[in-house]
């Protein structure tokens, strides 16, 4: 009886021991399985968080933000004027002042006037060199410049900020455009060439801001380029000889500011007749044509046509065509960079709507005709670009993204790689693709990318031989690893570990090399593959032992 109480002890106590253990078991699943669930809340809030922020990028544009900006500050200045204007309201002083003055100038209109005069004036002539110089002249020729349009109430932009120079007079000329001051003399002027200008273009008034005053934008060259614009022309202006330097050899062009186009407010109408003739004077080039140079000209000028002026005047002109075609290049570049993302849009739209009409997925004959017949009209799916692009570009986002993983990664990996423990050798340079997303995220900051992004720049790390590799395993596990790591000398180091404590479970294995649990389920999986240990899938869970029949001989068995 004593002996069948002692086994009936032994058994409840081998029975309360197994419960313990698989209640640790349930527990670090428990553990595990929460902590699989928090990396899969954070990734999906990361998710959406991206998405959040692209959508944000799309509606605040940087091009959007600079057109209200500049519509606040068009708001602004036009409500000073106003508070201005009513602030400059007449004192009964003033008011008694003006009407004395009035009464002055009614007085004068009753005294005697004299006769009109019936004979030319004579001894007042201006002189012509004089009116040449002003930019007017009397004489006809492709040289004179002559007045063609001009307006009232304009005001000067440079780029997109508002100067001091307001309400002024514009003035088009066949060479040049004046801006005057309205109560100044025409002697003080701002003049630009009309050679310095690429193209213009017109922006309509109103908008947010309803005092917003529509504009004419000019883009215009460089400093260097105009010098080679004005040194290309075939003659001389006289309005021009103020602008020689270094004895008549170069031109005194100084650059004042930063920007590359200046813009015309009109607060006046008569914007759109101005934009007209603007581009028909541009379009004529009338400060280009040849002529016969006046013999009053210096010799270095008359004689031009041969000799080393004339090979500096081609050599000019033909590095001011290359400045004015490369800005046009550049020009319409930008305007197919913009409207490349309509292009997308249509290729989905068009693809969409295919699939609605056919309901369901095309086949292989209709989608190659679908893009045969976009590839025809210019537009590219936006699958097909993107595999394109993952083929054929080098500098592409994706690219760049796989080195910048490498360059977070790659000390994270490296110092892993270093320790001398067996089990923290098992998971050194390896990490898990969730827990790298996490990592990357944090390193860029707010330019939080996509998980789709980082499985995209992943596949690239082997074709652009960076040092690090995308590895899946059977179950579908992605981890990242260094592209130097051994698989025989983890699957050694393994099976060491199973060796020295005798059996592993994946949860002993994650805790002891410091693993996910995913992977060191994957460790041990492969160790089995390879025939180096060997598994008992029980009630208490999947166990693996070393493989008796691999490290034992027959003789010592």
């Amino acid at each position: 009886k004593a002996l069948l109480l002692l086994k009936k002890k032994r058994c409840l106590e081998k029975l309360m021991d197994q419960t313990s253990k698989q209640l640790s078991t349930v527990e670090q699943l428990v553990h595990d399985i929460e902590f699989s669930q928090i990396q899969t809340d954070v990734i999906n809030r990361l998710n959406v968080g991206n998405q959040a922020l692209r959508k944000i990028h799309q509606i605040m544009s940087l091009e959007e933000v600079e057109r209200i900006l500049e519509e606040t500050r068009e708001g602004v200045a036009y409500q000073e004027e106003i508070d201005a204007a009513i602030a400059d309201s007449l004192s009964p002083r003033d008011t008694q002042e003006a009407e004395q003055e009035l009464n002055q100038i009614l007085g004068s209109l009753s005294e005697h006037l004299p006769d009109v005069p019936t004979h030319g004036l004579s001894g007042i002539s201006e002189d012509k060199a004089d009116i040449e110089h002003r930019g007017f002249g009397g004489c006809s020729g492709a040289d004179e410049e002559a007045l063609v349009l001009q307006q009232y109430g304009v005001r000067l932009y440079d780029g997109p900020e508002r100067t001091a120079f307001e309400d002024g007079v514009i003035k088009l000329t066949t060479h040049r455009l004046l801006w005057i001051p309205r109560h100044n003399s025409a002697d003080s002027c701002i003049a630009l060439p009309l050679a310095a200008i690429i193209n213009v273009r017109f922006e309509e008034g109103g908008g947010i801001v309803r005092s917003r005053t529509p504009k004419v934008v000019l883009r215009l060259l460089t400093v260097p380029a105009l010098k080679n614009a004005l040194a290309s022309l075939p003659h001389q202006s006289p309005w021009m000889d103020c602008w020689l330097t270094n004895g008549g050899s170069s031109y005194a062009v100084v650059e004042h500011s930063n920007e590359n186009h200046i813009k015309l407010g009109f607060a006046r109408t008569g914007e759109k007749e101005f934009l007209r003739a603007l581009e028909e004077t541009l379009k004529a080039k009338v400060w280009a044509a040849s002529l016969s140079i006046p013999g009053n000209r210096s010799s270095s000028r008359s004689f031009g046509g041969v000799g080393i002026g004339a090979i500096q005047r081609q050599q000019a002109a033909r590095a001011g065509a290359t400045d004015a075609k490369l800005e046009e290049a550049f020009d319409d570049l930008k305007k197919l960079m913009s409207h490349a993302g309509e292009m997308v849009m249509l290729s989905r739209t068009l693809a969409r709507r295919t699939r609605e009409v056919k309901g369901g997925e095309l086949t292989t004959d209709e989608t190659a005709e679908l893009r045969s017949a976009m590839l025809s009209a210019g537009v590219v799916d936006a699958s097909d670009s993107s595999h394109w692009l993952d083929r054929h570009s080098s500098g592409s986002f994706h690219v760049q993204l796989a080195r910048q993983i490498c360059t977070i990664l790659l000390p994270v990996l490296t110092e892993k790689a270093d320790t001398k423990t067996i089990g923290h050798q098992l998971g050194a340079g390896c990490i898990d693709l969730a827990s790298a997303y996490c990592r990357v995220n944090r390193a860029r900051g707010m330019q939080l990318i996509s998980p789709d992004d980082l499985l995209r720049a992943c596949e690239l790390l082997e074709r652009e031989r960076l040092p690090l590799r995308l590895k899946r395993f059977p179950s579908g596990l992605l981890v990242l690893h260094l592209a130097s790591e051994n698989e025989s000398n983890t699957l050694q180091v393994t099976t060491e570990l199973v060796n020295e404590r005798g059996s592993l479970t994946a949860d002993e294995l994650a805790r002891t090399a410091k693993l996910p649990p995913l992977l060191a389920r994957e460790r041990l999986l492969a160790a089995e593959d390879a025939g180096l240990v060997c598994r008992d899938d029980s009630e208490a869970g999947l166990r693996f032992y070393p493989n008796l029949f691999v490290t034992q001989s027959p003789s010592s068995a």
